[in-house]
């Protein structure tokens, strides 16, 4: 059973959709996804893990653990870029 903020056997803390899908466009759905279940794991670990929740290959996920959202926010053009127009989805 998944609880509230949690993705199979992950727990989210924020979930933002971004990019052309917001617009009905494009191939994909981008998302950036914050848990600090990511400590520890490579780009490409953190990316498999989240997709194995889904069957849909059209998922783009961004993974990202709370300290690396946190100083990201002011640091990065991408994070700018997304927040700006990125829906959040969960808290």
């Amino acid at each position: 059973m998944i609880s509230k903020g949690e993705i199979q056997n992950i727990s989210v803390e924020k979930l933002f959709v971004f990019g052309s899908s917001l617009y009905g466009e494009g191939k994909d759905i981008d998302l950036l996804i914050i848990s600090d279940d990511f400590s520890g794991m490579s780009e490409k670990a953190r990316i498999l893990r989240f997709k194995r929740n889904f069957t849909c290959d059209r998922i783009d996920p961004q993974c990202y653990t709370v300290s690396e959202y946190n100083r990201l926010i002011g640091e990065s053009n991408f994070f700018e870029f997304i927040l700006q127009e990125a829906i959040e989805i969960y808290d």
